[in-house]
C-alpha cells in the first residue's frame, strides 16, 4: 500500500496543479522511487506499507480479489489519516509560529498593529492598546482621545493603502494615561499570500517625539552657529583690514612661538612661508625667533624692546621698537602673542622734525616780542622838535 489517490490533494486542487504525489502514484506505471515520496503541492511525506497475507488453497483467485479490495479500502483510509495528520502538524507548527510572533509583538516597546483584509480586524500589542483601547475607569475626555487616535490612525492607514509608494507617515496621537501628545513615525508594510495577493498590512509606530525635539534643537543650534560663524568672519575681515592698514609690521605667533600670521610689511622683513634665501632675511628671522621664544615663555604679559633688523626697502639696518602682548584662552593659558614693530628711526626723525618746528615757533615768538618792546624815554625827548 502506498500514498495514492485518484483525486488531487486540496492544495493541488486549489492551485490546479498536476504534481500531487497521490495522483502521480495512482498513475504510475513504473517502479516507484521511495526517496522522492514528497508532495510538491502540500509538502506531505508519502508512505509505503507492505501487506503479507496467507491464503487458503481453495479458491485462491476469489481470496485475492477480496484481499485486493480490502487493501484498496485500507489504502484510502490511510491516505486520509496521513493527510489529517499532515494538516494537524502544519496547524500545530503555525500555532507555534503565531505564538512566538505574538510574544515578539508583546515584548516590543513600539506600538505594532496588524490589519487583516477584508475583515476589519486589528491585532495590536500592549503598547498599541495604550493609544487605541479605552482603559477601565477613564474619563470622558480619555474616551474621546482614544476615539480621536483611532480616527487619525484609520485616516493615515487609508492614505498609505491608497498611495502604495508612501510607506511611512508622521502621526500625532494622545497618550490617554499621561495626557500628552506623542509624535510617531508610522512605518507600514503589506502582507501577501502565496499567490502574491495582498491580505493586509503591518504597521510599526516609532516614538520620535524626543528625536524631533533634539532635531529642532540641533537645527536651532546650527542656525546660531551659522550666525556666530558669520560674526566671526566679519570680525576676522575687520581685523585683517586693520592689520593691513596699520602701517607697522605685525607678527602673530602661537603658544609655541611659531608664527601663524604676518602682515605684508612683516613679510617684507621676514619673508613668506617658504625658506628665505637672502642671508639678511635669515638673520632677521633668527632675531625674531629668539625674541618670540623669550617673550612667549616668560611671565610678562607685555614687553617693549628695541630690535635692529635689516630693511630690504632702504638696504640698511633699522632700529624697531617691538611692542608685544599675550592673548589667553579660557583656561588662562597663552594662546597667541601679538608683536607690533615700529620704525624707531622714523619715529626719531619725526620727533626731531617736531622739535625743530617748535624751536622755529619759539624763535618767531621771541622775534615778535623784541619788535614789540617800547623805546627808551631819552630818545623820545631828544627827538622832539
Amino acid at each position: 500500500m502506498i500514498y495514492r489517490s485518484a483525486s488531487r490533494c486540496w492544495e493541488a486542487e486549489r492551485e490546479r496543479r498536476q504534481d500531487c504525489l497521490a495522483l502521480q502514484n495512482f498513475r504510475a506505471s513504473k517502479k516507484l522511487q521511495f526517496e522522492e515520496q514528497v508532495c510538491h503541492a502540500c509538502g506531505m511525506q508519502g508512505y509505503a506499507t507492505l501487506v503479507l497475507a496467507e491464503l487458503q488453497n481453495t479458491h485462491p483467485q476469489k481470496h485475492l480479489e477480496r484481499l485486493h479490495a480490502l487493501t484498496e479500502r485500507a489504502n484510502g483510509y490511510l491516505t486520509r489519516l496521513f493527510k489529517f495528520e499532515h494538516y494537524y502538524n502544519r496547524m500545530r507548527d503555525m500555532e507555534g509560529t503565531i505564538s512566538r510572533l505574538q510574544a515578539v509583538m508583546q515584548s516590543m516597546a513600539d506600538p505594532v498593529i496588524s490589519y487583516r483584509q477584508p475583515a476589519p480586524v486589528i491585532i495590536q500589542n500592549r503598547a498599541a492598546e495604550r493609544f487605541f483601547r479605552v482603559p477601565e475607569g477613564v474619563s470622558e475626555g480619555g474616551r474621546r482621545a482614544v476615539e480621536l487616535n483611532n480616527l487619525l490612525f484609520s485616516a493615515a492607514l487609508s492614505s498609505m493603502v491608497v498611495s502604495a509608494t508612501d510607506a511611512s507617515r508622521d502621526l500625532t496621537l494622545v497618550d490617554v494615561m499621561e495626557g500628552e501628545e506623542v509624535l510617531f513615525e508610522a512605518v507600514s508594510a503589506p502582507t501577501h499570500s502565496k499567490e502574491s495577493v495582498r491580505t493586509g498590512m503591518v504597521t510599526v509606530m516609532r516614538d520620535v517625539t524626543d528625536l524631533r525635539r533634539a532635531d529642532e534643537e540641533v537645527r536651532a543650534n546650527l542656525e546660531k552657529l551659522r550666525a556666530a560663524e558669520e560674526m566671526v568672519r566679519q570680525d576676522r575681515d575687520r581685523v585683517n583690514l586693520v592689520i593691513e592698514n596699520v602701517g607697522d609690521p605685525i607678527i602673530v605667533a602661537d603658544n609655541s612661538a611659531k608664527i601663524v600670521l604676518l602682515d605684508p610689511m612683516a613679510k617684507e622683513l621676514f619673508g613668506s612661508v617658504e625658506p628665505a634665501k637672502d642671508p639678511q632675511i635669515v638673520k632677521n628671522q633668527a632675531k625674531l625667533d629668539a625674541y618670540l621664544n623669550s617673550f612667549t615663555f616668560s611671565f610678562a604679559d607685555k614687553e617693549n624692546r628695541s630690535v635692529r633688523l635689516y630693511n630690504p626697502s632702504s638696504g640698511a639696518e633699522v632700529e624697531y621698537a617691538a611692542r608685544s602682548g599675550k592673548i589667553y584662552d579660557a583656561r588662562g593659558q597663552v594662546a597667541y602673542t601679538v608683536t607690533v614693530l615700529r620704525d624707531f628711526s622714523a619715529w626719531k626723525k619725526l620727533e626731531q622734525l617736531q622739535m625743530e618746528r617748535r624751536m622755529l615757533e619759539m624763535e618767531k615768538f621771541a622775534a615778535t616780542g623784541r619788535l614789540a618792546e617800547p623805546l627808551p624815554m631819552r630818545s623820545i625827548i631828544h627827538s622832539k622838535p
